[in-house]
């Protein structure tokens, strides 16, 4: 296999894919985890929790509201199917931010999306093929 095929070009993933989230219907829209703008907001949101963090002291809840911080500001791109109380919940950065950090499942479901490397790298072999 030729090596240069598992390099991701980064700016080939900023618009984000569609997957299934696995729980019910919901579809989500996805970044890659990786992608540069994700290490960068991960770095400023851990930086004033470093001390805490090289200690192990850092709550859990705060280490899930840096993290979902996270993947709303440079992960989670849209969703569909997404309901509350029986309501559309229209995809916004607050909406993200409040149902990614409430709900874990939610949250481990776009990271499990965001991760999945080989999608994304199918995904750009293709786009690389077209042009």
């Amino acid at each position: 296999m030729e090596i240069r095929k598992l390099v991701l070009d980064d700016s080939k993933d900023q618009d984000g894919l569609w997957f299934e989230s696995g729980i019910g219907d919901i579809r989500i829209k996805v970044r890659r985890m990786g992608n540069s703008r994700y290490k960068e907001v991960f770095q400023k949101l851990i930086r004033p929790y470093r001390r805490q963090i090289d200690k192990g002291t850092l709550s859990e809840e705060v280490a899930e509201q840096i993290l979902s911080r996270a993947l709303t500001e440079a992960v989670i791109v849209d969703w569909e199917n997404l309901e509350d109380g029986g309501k559309p919940v229209k995809f916004t950065k607050e909406n993200a931010y409040k149902y990614l950090l409430e709900f874990e499942e939610l949250r481990a479901s776009v990271q499990d999306c965001a991760g999945e490397r080989e999608e994304f790298r199918v995904a750009w072999l293709e786009e690389s093929a077209k042009n």
